[in-house]
């Protein structure tokens, strides 16, 4: 048998993947273990499972089986997360066995009061911050920069763990597509939510709407309801005691610098009041034209289609997802020639109308 350390968890097993490797310790802390064992029977399960992208949930006696898309791999882990089963066909690929071995044990972490964050993160004497955001924003793209260009080192690149208590950031063996990570740990002192900008502009996020966006960049088990419950109720207690930044900024090494120092600021400007576009509309370029579609249960309470201007276009791009009224305007300001005064008086007619509409909320 081989004993993994990651941080709180000792993983004991005798055949895992490639990617564990690092971790392997001849020093074990075996407060908390858990135990992973090879079948060579297929577990028996009923068909009603639970779709989660690539693999599928099924609730047994005292646990759960995780099976693969592709039925080369089945895990049966019980209800503590503490003891993994496994079987897995000898042409089953290593990428989908760690995936699955990730689950579960992200699930034990969640209990210990961790979390799983979608996000690169950068760590520099000790020190370490997470670039967040939907996936082709560009996080690793701005890790990158800060690796090469100021000195940090990629602690990872995907999905780092975070300890709550003490906002501990440590790199993880599934740490995705790309594998970067490190057996390190450092304290994270903040996180920036990445958007897409020319210039450099930085806010802090409310509590509330910390809690928001990272909701969306967290791993939750929803087929486990009080694990699920558990994950929210850390990041209620991750957003009461870490910085949330919204960062607008390019991927260049000035921007990132500045970005930095406006972190280390303790003058930085509260976000706005977020605004977004209501779930169950699409915004369409038509002939020239920009059209705001309802789909779905929105069909039957609108009759059409409504037809924008550029502007009220531009607004609703910018609130696919969440924005204040103050990023509108400078997004705006950065895309057309306009007087700021103008530019506001625009924003304002035209959030009115789509306010009016029921299509902003």
């Amino acid at each position: 048998m081989a004993y993994y350390d990651i941080l709180d968890i000792t993983v004991i097993s005798d055949n895992m993947p490639q990617s564990f490797s690092p971790f392997i310790t001849d020093n074990p802390n075996k407060l908390n273990t858990i135990t992973v064992n090879r079948t060579y029977d297929r577990f028996s399960h009923s068909e009603n499972g639970t779709k989660h992208l690539d693999f599928t949930v099924f609730r047994v006696d005292n646990g759960w089986i995780y099976e693969s898309d592709d039925k080369k791999i089945s895990l049966f882990v019980d209800e503590n997360y503490l003891f993994i089963n496994y079987y897995k066909e000898e042409s089953a690929g290593e990428e989908k066995f760690c995936h699955l071995l990730r689950i579960a044990i992200e699930c034990r972490n969640i209990l210990l009061g961790e979390l799983s964050l979608h996000s690169a993160c950068i760590e520099k004497d000790g020190f370490a911050y997470a670039f967040s955001g939907k996936s082709g924003i560009g996080k690793s793209t701005r890790a990158k920069t800060a690796v090469e260009s100021l000195g940090y080192t990629l602690l990872s690149g995907d999905r780092p763990a975070i300890k709550v208590n003490d906002q501990t950031v440590f790199g993880v063996p599934w740490d995705g597509k790309e594998s970067v990570f490190l057996n390190r740990k450092a304290r994270l002192l903040g996180i920036f939510e990445v958007r897409r900008s020319k210039n450099v502009r930085i806010s802090l996020l409310s509590k509330s709407q910390a809690y928001s966006f990272l909701s969306s960049q967290i791993f939750i088990p929803m087929w486990d309801t009080f694990a699920a419950a558990t994950a929210l109720s850390n990041l209620k207690k991750l957003t009461e005691k870490i910085k949330v930044w919204r960062l607008y900024s390019y991927f260049d090494k000035e921007s990132i610098e500045k970005a930095f120092r406006f972190a280390e600021s303790e003058n930085i400007p509260p976000e706005g009041k977020d605004m977004k576009l209501k779930d169950g509309f699409v915004l369409k370029e038509i002939a020239g034209e920009y059209m705001l579609m309802p789909t779905g249960s929105n069909i039957r309470k609108f009759s059409g289609t409504v037809v924008l201007n550029d502007v009220s276009a531009f607004i609703i791009k910018c609130l696919e997802k969440p924005s204040s009224k103050e990023n509108i305007l400078e997004c705006m300001l950065e895309e057309y020639d306009v007087q700021r005064e103008t530019a506001e008086k625009d924003i304002e007619t035209a959030l009115k109308k789509l306010t009016d509409l029921g299509v902003v909320e």
